[in-house]
Formats: structure tokens, sequence, C-alpha cells
């Protein structure tokens, strides 16, 4: 029984793609992003690592076999970075894969998303997609605990999209210095399950320390029929962002479920410069009394 399992959880893992979108051009940064792009930025407490290679090592660590890179702004400098990386990383060379957004990322993170669609061989029905930014930096027992879910809900997410949030004051989400907006979730309970109602825009400074939030954590689990979905309702409305087109389908009953993590599991987005530095709160593993 137990070799059983093990062996269908090697037949998930087989069929979870972990699609990281690198394509933005990091304006909040452009200084440093004129040059470089964000995802490549070093940090000096990842051990001089950057973004895209912490978060490639933490996702093949956790057995992910296949690894989209999505690329746009400065996409040269990216696939020159992962060519050299899976020279010295003979075990990656087929676990890699940069797909250029041709452009689309200029109309947003969601067409850098759908330029998967485009290729047979990176776009397949079996498949459920791990979608995440390439620039934003995820402890790894967030990750662990997320693609631990996944694996163990695989039939669930392979005909259901799912976000993940946590519930954490606002005192907390200050003393990790995130930025000051941030993503909320409203959820409610169906046929035995929570769904998402609606992702929102958050601004710390209209609430007090001690309220709660329910913040999104920048992770998408979508099955490929949702994303044959996305695909047609682009057609009709206009949206740039994920989140906007999630809102989008909620509002024409599609149901996606929202999944709690805890409010330990960090992850971190580099805003400005100042924060390449000033690194608080990623380490800290700070328990509050709420859930």
């Amino acid at each position: 029984m137990v070799i059983q399992l093990l062996q269908q959880k090697n037949e998930c893992k087989k069929n979870i793609i972990a699609v990281l979108l690198c394509a933005g051009e990091g304006l909040r940064l452009k200084e440093i992003t004129s040059k470089i792009p964000k995802s490549l930025i070093k940090i000096k407490c990842l051990d001089e690592l950057s973004i895209l290679e912490h978060t490639i090592l933490n996702l093949i660590k956790l057995g992910i076999e296949r690894i989209y890179i999505i690329t746009g702004h400065l996409g040269d400098k990216i696939k020159k970075f992962i060519t050299s990386f899976k020279k010295t990383n003979r075990d990656f060379e087929e676990k890699l894969f940069v797909i250029d957004s041709e452009g689309q990322y200029k109309r947003g993170p969601l067409y850098s998303l759908l330029s998967i669609t485009k290729n047979k061989n990176f776009f397949k029905k079996k498949c459920v997609y791990v979608v995440m930014p390439g620039d934003t930096i995820f402890q790894l027992e967030l990750l662990t605990h997320i693609i631990t879910f996944l694996l163990n809900n695989f039939k669930t997410f392979q005909e259901n999209p799912a976000m993940f949030y946590r519930r954490i004051s606002v005192n907390a989400l200050k003393t990790i210095q995130i930025s000051e907006m941030i993503s909320t979730a409203d959820i409610e309970k169906k046929h035995h399950q929570y769904v998402l109602k609606k992702i929102r825009k958050q601004d710390l400074k209209t609430l007090s320390d001690s309220d709660y939030v329910r913040q999104v954590v920048p992770i998408s689990i979508f099955p490929y029929n949702f994303l044959i979905s996305l695909l047609e309702h682009v057609k009709h409305v206009q949206v740039k962002t994920i989140s906007q087109i999630i809102n989008n389908m909620i509002t024409r009953d599609y149901n996606v479920i929202a999944v709690k993590i805890s409010n330990e599991h960090q992850f971190f987005d580099i805003d400005t410069k100042s924060d390449l530095n000033n690194f608080l709160g990623f380490n800290k593993n700070k328990k509050e009394g709420k859930g």
C-alpha cells in the first residue's frame, strides 16, 4: 500500500509544472532593473544567490521535475543565466525551460502566463501549473507546504484552480517590512470547502496594527482546463493581472478553492533598494496567538 501511494505521488509529480513569471520590468527598482532583471538580483542573506536561483533550487529540492521560466524584459540575460546554470548542474538539463513571452509581457503578467499555451510541448492536458512570480523570495517551508498539499489533493486540482492565503496581523506584516499595499482574500464556505469570493488591494496604512487580514500568497494552482477558459475570457475582458482575471472568472461562477496556510511561512517581495540589505523578517519563525 505504501509503495503504491509513493508510485502515485511520483506519477503526480511528473504532471506538476512550476511556472516562474520573470518577464516584468520591475519599475519600482528601475535604477537597478534597467540593467538586470529583478529575478536575477543577488540577495545577501541568501548567500548571494539570485532570487531566481534560490527558487529554482528549492523547487528541485522538492522534486519538481519541470520548471518553466517566462521571460520578457531583458529576457536574454535570464536565458544566458539558465544556460550557464544548466551547464554547471547537468542534472537540471531536462528540468528548466525558458519561454519567451514575445512582447506579451507588456500587456501584463496574465499575458506572460498565457504564453505557455502556444506550445504543445509546454502545455498538456494532464498537467497542473503552479504559477508564481520569479522575483519574490519564498521560504522553503512555504513551498514545501504548498507542493505537499497539491500532491495530497492532486485529482482535485486537476479540475479546480486554487489560491493560498494566510491570516496574519497588520502588526506582523509591518514587522516583516512588506509593501504597504497587499492583496487580501474574501472567502466563503461553499459545498463543504472554502472558495474565493474576491481578491482585493488593501492599504496597510488604513488598518489598525491589531487588525487581522487574509493576505494572499502570490502562488496559484491552475489546471489545464482553467487556463483554456482564461484564453477564451481574455478575448472579452480587458484585464492585465492574474488577480483581475480570477475575480472576473469568479463572477462567472467558477470556483477557486481558497487554502489557508500557516502565518509562519514567509515570502518577501523586493520593492525598494533598501530592501536588498534590510531583509528583516524573512528568516523569523515568530508565532502569533491567532490563526
